[in-house]
């Protein structure tokens, strides 16, 4: 009796571990479909696996294959990195910031044309108005994704902004729409700031010179 119990149980644990193995190779079926009807391949690492739930069966084709491939892959940790026309490189989110993707201009008039998909892209965008990067660098911190990244240039009056596909296109709207003039009142505060740093400097070398002098 206890060994047709043990039998059974034994039986129960492979069917489990079976279904489990299924389900863990379910993401890199969805990658061979979409190299079957795209013609990409696809650079995978060694232990990779994922899972996805669907309402109904996913069809994947190749008008669809690029955003549902690449919303999978964000949801389970991975994206994707553009070799060539044929070939994609499959590597963990986190470690994006270590690898070399696609470059985007922007302006504030220019058509962006940053691919609204869950891929990580950089965008350099360049202001028409100067002196204003450092705020909307600031401004935008907080809407960055977790693996995204924003930099400041000032030099050149420009960001470099890093992040998904579809954060990158919400995002620009909201850049577009500070990247407008100063207003007067503006501009005579920064004045004033500066007026008041000069003032600062002034009396901190006033008094560096004294404590020398005595």
């Amino acid at each position: 009796m206890k060994f047709a119990k043990l039998m059974v149980l034994m039986v129960l644990t492979m069917s489990i571990a079976t279904v489990n193995a299924k389900e863990k190779n379910k993401l890199k079926e969805m990658i061979l479909k979409a190299t079957q009807v795209t013609g990409v391949t696809y650079l995978m690492p060694k232990d990779f696996k994922g899972q996805f739930e669907t309402s109904k069966d996913v069809e994947i084709s190749k008008e669809n294959a690029d955003e549902i491939l690449s919303l999978v892959l964000n949801r389970n940790g991975y994206t994707r990195i553009k070799i060539n026309e044929k070939l994609s490189s499959i590597i963990s989110t986190r470690d994006i910031r270590y690898e070399a993707t696609q470059i985007y201009k922007g302006s504030k008039s220019g058509a962006l044309q940053v691919p609204m998909t869950h891929d990580y892209f950089m965008l350099e965008y360049t202001f028409e108005n100067e002196g204003i990067s450092t705020s909307i660098v600031r401004s935008l911190r907080p809407f960055i994704s977790r693996f995204g990244r924003i930099i400041d240039i000032k030099r050149s009056n420009k960001i470099i902004l890093q992040d998904t596909g579809t954060q990158i296109n919400r995002l620009i709207d909201v850049i577009r729409s500070i990247d407008r003039p100063k207003s007067e009142d503006q501009l005579e505060r920064e004045e004033e700031e500066l007026e008041f740093d000069r003032k600062l400097k002034l009396e901190k070398a006033k008094s560096g010179c004294s404590c020398e002098e005595g």
